[in-house]
């Protein structure tokens, strides 16, 4: 899978990061050669959207040396038993 200007590579570093996000795994999401040096949750928010169905929102900030904001995104993932 690749788009024009887009290695190999870094198509397996998002899809790795995305695993993470998904998993919630704060300490994964850290890359410590982009500078990344810590993840935080800014704002958590779950949503049902039926008895069996839920949906929840994350707001994640990557934050560099000394806490340094680097980005902030949202990530969403839906649920059901």
């Amino acid at each position: 899978m690749s788009a024009p200007g887009i290695s190999a590579e870094q198509v397996r570093v998002f899809l790795a990061y995305a695993s993470a996000f998904q998993r919630l795994d704060k300490d994964a999401v850290a890359d410590r050669p982009m500078g990344v040096r810590g993840a935080a949750i800014r704002e958590l928010r779950v949503s049902e959207v039926s008895p069996q169905i839920a949906l929840a929102r994350v707001r994640w900030a990557l934050q560099g040396s000394g806490d340094q904001p680097l980005y902030e995104f949202d990530a969403s993932r839906n649920s059901w038993e």
